[in-house]
């Protein structure tokens, strides 16, 4: 009984699923000369379908391309602080380094004549520099609507290509991940009054993020009651102090080390788990989740990081 009530809301939610997609298709107009026209947040751009030479500037649609079938299309990426998952693409010699996320070299990127650029929230300041050398789009991720931003840039990126139908089998599966991972959350928090918070940890400061944040889905997904009500959303979190986690007393405490993000660094659980952050209930029944540092703060928005980010957030109870 229980086992065909889990498949009847795993079915019905994926069904509202659909439904929202076909509602909120990104703008995309065909043309007649080979290519479309794609409106994104700086401007309408005109884009060649099926393109052969594609350069990559951000690590979720990196991830996205990899589980699309199309890594032979990629002719440059950034290769510092590439998220161990993705070391694929930093170790293939036939990949060009084309600087850091930050810092792009826009000489290598020139040299490499690409169809297309991709580039994240990161460089959206550099915008104009990328699309003097090729029609450029944005990998955008709006942290309100976290997930239907996400299916936005995966069938982009199907329409581009010309494989629509395998990305909504692809978007189709991730769902399903999601959603299984958010019922056994539920099944959990249905019998305990559960509540968590979300914290960085950054040379030794630590800054919360609430519902809206960049890494929200937590709370707005997969509906884990924020302990902290009054979080502003802001790209850099809220700072706090240890007294401020102490004082609030999370259930679950999920931690991201940003250190361990951009550097080689292990996770710092030492200094982290300070004697204020030990008198929580989450230190106590062992409920303080280490994220995958450069899963959320580098390539969150892929497909592949998604459903890593989903098991993180499914197993931390």
């Amino acid at each position: 009984m229980r086992i065909l009530s889990l498949f009847s809301l795993v079915s019905l939610a994926l069904f509202s699923m659909a439904c929202n997609q076909q509602t909120k298709q990104p703008k995309i107009a065909l043309t007649e000369d080979n290519s479309i026209v794609i409106e994104h947040q700086v401007e309408k751009v005109r884009v060649p379908l099926s393109p052969e030479r594609v350069v990559v500037f951000d690590y979720g649609a990196l991830d996205t391309f990899g589980e699309l079938g199309l890594t032979q299309t990629i002719v440059g990426a950034p290769k510092h602080s590439v998220p161990s998952y993705l070391k694929e693409y930093k170790e293939d010699n036939s990949i060009e380094n084309v600087g850091g996320l930050m810092e792009p070299n826009f000489q290598k990127i020139n040299e490499l004549e690409p169809d297309l650029i991709i580039i994240g929230m990161r460089q959206v300041s550099d915008y104009k520099e990328f699309a003097a050398i090729a029609p450029t789009i944005i990998y955008e991720l709006d942290y309100k609507d976290f997930m239907g931003s996400v299916d936005k840039n995966v069938e982009r990126i199907g329409k581009i290509f010309q494989i629509e139908e395998e990305v909504q089998q692809r978007l189709s599966q991730l769902h399903e991940t999601l959603e299984l991972q958010k019922t056994t959350l539920h099944d959990v928090m249905h019998n305990e009054n559960i509540q968590g918070l979300i914290v960085m940890f950054n040379d030794g400061k630590f800054s919360a993020y609430g519902k809206g944040s960049r890494f929200g889905i937590i709370h707005d997904f997969f509906e884990i009651p924020a302990v902290a009500k009054d979080l502003e959303v802001s790209t850099h979190g809220n700072s706090i102090s240890s007294e401020f986690i102490q004082e609030h007393n999370p259930d679950v405490l999920f931690v991201l080390d940003r250190n361990a993000a951009i550097s080689d660094d292990q996770i710092n659980t030492k200094d982290i788990e300070n004697n204020l952050v030990k008198q929580t209930d989450a230190y106590k029944n062992q409920r303080i989740t280490y994220l995958s540092p450069d899963v959320w703060y580098l390539s969150g928005g892929g497909i592949q990081s998604l459903e890593i980010m989903a098991k993180e957030v499914g197993g931390s109870l």
